[in-house]
């Protein structure tokens, strides 16, 4: 549960960012019974324990408590350390555990200090509006979108998803709705494409798979109002009709630099709809993706949240470099 309440920061990351922002900012300057009255009114948060440093925040079906003192990495991070420690004490780990605790301590100062003085160092990229969402462009240059929550899936839909886009999903629950713009005009290729960020994207990742099926269909077919029987909850659709399906999908992204309208970004996309230099290929695996977000910023010289913004949800291990050392 604590290790996917975690994961949950970085796939609601712009709502979890924001809030955390009103909520420092509430704090500073309000006195502990007026930041109860007041915390409670910010979009998400149901109540707010000042003495904690902490508040709880209402994330789809989850309650996740946070520390509106820190960011959403270290917020993250004490999710998953204490999701570490729960199992391993279930194991009868004691001795081992506590030699755990302080070579995490250890681990999580060093890298605090180590990217709190990377942050300084790397500027951001230039930002579009696009990265409100799960990005990519497909190998012949088409804007590919895809919902970060439940908000953002519903948006993504009724904003993009017009007579000329396709709509993608994998096959199975719990994936973001993607769309791909003047899709009508799409080749086999960049549709397998897109089925891939589909999967990629979704609890596959997570189950460790190595491949997967996912599916796409016509503007018409999506619907978001249910017949009898049916029922479709927040951030979901209907898909009436024959799905085309897309079999046999590596679970498998790369990290990699491209050029968007002359400005240099970074992306994760599927292998084949990138060409590019210097990349890095990822896949499901047991390193926590806040280790390789560090490792990847670094490498590409840009702040660690680029990074965590567009990785698939989940731990993962880094498969192949190309045009670089890590």
């Amino acid at each position: 549960m604590l290790q996917a309440q975690g994961d949950l920061l970085y796939t609601s990351y712009a709502d979890v960012s924001l809030t955390l922002e009103k909520m420092k900012g509430l704090s500073q300057n309000t006195s502990w019974e007026k930041l109860k009255e007041l915390g409670t009114k910010v979009p998400l948060v149901t109540s707010v324990e000042p003495r904690k440093k902490s508040f709880v925040m209402k994330l789809g079906e989850e309650m996740v408590t946070l520390d509106y003192t820190v960011g959403i990495d270290e917020n993250a991070n004490r999710l998953y350390s204490q999701s570490k420690e729960l199992r391993e004490k279930a194991a009868g780990a004691k001795g081992a555990l506590e030699e755990t605790r302080k070579a995490m301590a250890k681990r999580e100062a060093k890298g605090a200090k180590a990217a709190q003085e990377a942050k300084e160092r790397m500027a951001p990229t230039k930002r579009f509006w696009f990265e409100t969402y799960k990005w990519f462009f497909t190998s012949n240059g088409r804007l590919v979108l895809g919902g970060r929550d439940a908000k953002s899936n519903d948006q993504v839909v009724k904003k993009h998803l017009g007579d000329r886009e396709r709509y993608a999903h994998a096959d199975s629950h719990g994936a973001p709705s993607i769309v791909l713009k003047d899709g009508a005009e799409a080749t086999e290729q960049e549709m397998r494409e897109v089925c891939q960020f589909a999967l990629c994207h979704s609890k596959a990742w997570n189950a460790g798979a190595a491949e997967g099926t996912a599916y796409w269909v016509l503007p018409d077919q999506v619907s978001k109002r249910p017949e009898a029987g049916e029922f479709a909850p927040r951030g979901a659709f209907i898909i009436r009709g024959k799905r085309n399906y897309e079999h046999h999908l590596p679970l498998e992204m790369v990290i990699a630099e491209v050029l968007v309208e002359g400005s240099r970004k970074i992306t994760c996309a599927p292998r084949a709809s990138v060409s590019s230099e210097r990349m890095v290929v990822i896949v499901p695996g047991k390193m926590p993706r806040g280790k390789i977000s560090a490792m990847l910023a670094k490498a590409f010289g840009v702040p660690e949240e680029e990074i965590s913004r567009i990785i698939p949800p989940g731990d993962l291990e880094i498969r192949e470099t190309v045009g670089m050392n890590l």
